[in-house]
Parts: C-alpha cells; structure tokens; sequence
C-alpha cells in the first residue's frame, strides 16, 4: 500500500473510530436514561403499595373511607356528628349550600368543592391545614378540636385498593426497560468489539505509513 493510499485509509479509519466512538457514548447516555426511569418506576410502585387510606368505624360496627359526608352527618349511627375548620377557624364546606347543622351568626367559610375528595381531604387532615372538631355544649365557642390521630373511630390503614394494578403497570414498564436496554447493551458490545478492530487496524496502517516514510527517506538519502 503507498503512502498516499496508507494515509487515506488512515484518514477513513480515524473517522470511522470517532463514529464508533459517538455512538457508544449515545448508547451509554441512552442506558443511564433508562436507569433513571427504572429508579422512578420502582419509587412510583413503592408509594403505590405503601399508600394508605384514613377509614372511620361507625356505631353500628362498619368501617369505610373517611370522607366529608360522613365527618360532617348528623346521624350518630352512621356519621361523626363533627365538622372540618381551616386555621383560621372557617368552616370548610363544598359548596354555597351550607348545611343547616353548621351554620352560626358567627361563622366564616371556606368553599372548597375539593373536600369531597377523600384523598385530598385526607392529605389536607394529615398536613394539619384543616381540623376536626366536635359540639361541646358547655364551651363558649360551641366546638372542640378533635385529634384523629389514635381516635378511637377514625384510623389510617394501608389502601391495598390498588396494589393489583400498580404491580401489573410495575412489572410491564419494567419489563420493556429491561429489554430496551438489554437491546442496547447488545449493542454498546458490537460497537466496542468494532472499535477494537478498528483500533487494530489503525496500528497497523500507521505501522505501514511509518515504514513507507522510512524507504522514502532512505531513497532519497
């Protein structure tokens, strides 16, 4: 091979290494992309089995999710004869139709059609945002705060409601990530077996350009 060719199939080589060389980086970024989606979906579906629910127990022996309508009943059988307060002591109500049993000349309220929302009513309960209170007759305000945590009728328990479906999404996006990424591992293994040869190949030719340099010098010499 003479030097000119040598030196143009240095050229072609090189440039086919940095191709390589780009690609396996894409590949690597490609597979660290997938890692961290892999660490979002085992978060999600660890949250997902460790969700829990706030569940109230009835007179008459029940138990089911707390909600508003039953925090806010009348009836002693089957609700808690009590009311929600933001704090600054407004009444939390869903809408404009306030109930007979919560009104007072006193009162102030805070609308929020989101309360029947058992999940958020809960997260705004835990977060200390909204209070329960309960009729105390002999107080000059008429309520007295409630704490439902270690109440004997209201309990947070794990909400498993959903734990079929959150390891069925689980276990199918894992799945397709493993693989995704088995097909670029696959991959990444081709493009480093070509670099090596490429790299090989190199060596040689830069050996083959570094001896026609040295016939030549001898030549002329």
């Amino acid at each position: 091979m003479g030097l000119a060719a040598s030196q143009g199939r240095y050229l072609s080589l090189t440039a086919r290494m940095s191709d390589l060389v780009y690609e396996g980086q894409q590949i690597s970024q490609q597979r660290l992309a997938l890692a961290n989606e892999t660490k979002i979906i085992a978060e999600e579906y660890t949250d997902a089995m460790n969700n829990t629910k706030m569940q109230v127990t009835t007179q008459q022996g029940g138990t089911q999710e707390l909600n508003y309508d039953i925090i806010t009943s009348q009836d002693p059988f089957s609700g808690l004869c009590m009311r929600i307060v933001d704090l600054n002591g407004n009444v939390v109500v869903p809408g404009e139709n306030v109930n007979e049993n919560l009104k007072n000349d006193n009162e102030r309220f805070l609308f929020d059609k989101n309360c029947k929302d058992p999940k958020y009513l809960q997260e705004m309960l835990e977060s200390g945002e909204w209070l329960l209170e309960q009729v105390n007759p002999n107080k000059e305000s008429g309520w007295d705060e409630v704490m439902w945590q270690g109440s004997s009728v209201i309990s947070e328990v794990y909400d498993t409601s959903d734990d079929a479906a959150a390891e069925s999404k689980y276990e199918s996006a894992m799945a397709t990530l493993q693989r995704q990424d088995k097909m670029l591992e696959m991959r990444l293994e081709q493009v480093q077996t070509q670099e090596s040869a490429v790299e090989k190949e190199i060596e040689s030719v830069k050996e083959i350009i570094n001896k026609n340099i040295e016939d030549s010098f001898k030549t002329f010499a």
